[in-house]
């Protein structure tokens, strides 16, 4: 009896060590996790009229997201101008940022007119950055009429 002690000991430590390596493996990933909503307004617009494309980029992750890219893809319509905060660049196709701080968000307003005279449709938006991320599912949106 006295001998198999420390066996069981031995054996009791390798099945802690084993649980430990397995809890901190499977523990969720840390990083950046970007998230994109559209809306447009008003949510149907007629050939010429004007509308606003409103995006929201959120960094709902844990770690800062780098080089931020945000596309926008509206074939329907030409984009007549753009508001983003400042460190964003924006153009017709959409905007870049060096940074998007974990927890933090911003929101690009493109000002749009609809240009075609066929079938409508919905804008919609992706975004990506070079920071791993822990969820790509949420990285593109077509407009809803509010933002979510």
């Amino acid at each position: 009896m006295i001998r198999s002690l420390p066996l069981a000991l031995a054996v009791g430590a390798a099945l802690a060590a084993f649980a430990l390596f397995t809890t901190a493996a499977s523990a969720a990933p840390a990083g950046a996790d970007l998230r994109v909503d559209v809306a447009t307004a008003p949510y149907t617009t007629p050939t010429g009229g004007t509308a606003t494309i409103r995006v929201r980029v959120r960094n709902i992750g844990d770690a800062d997201a780098a080089n931020v890219r945000l596309d926008l893809f509206a074939s329907n319509f030409a984009v007549n101008s753009v508001s983003a905060p400042a460190g964003w660049a924006c153009d017709a196709t959409g905007c870049n940022a060096p940074v998007l701080a974990a927890g933090k968000s911003v929101t690009i307003s493109f000002f749009v007119t609809r240009t075609d005279t066929g079938s409508y449709t919905h804008p919609s938006a992706s975004v990506s950055t070079s920071t791993p991320e822990s969820n790509y599912a949420n990285n593109s949106a077509l407009s809803r009429p509010t933002l979510a």
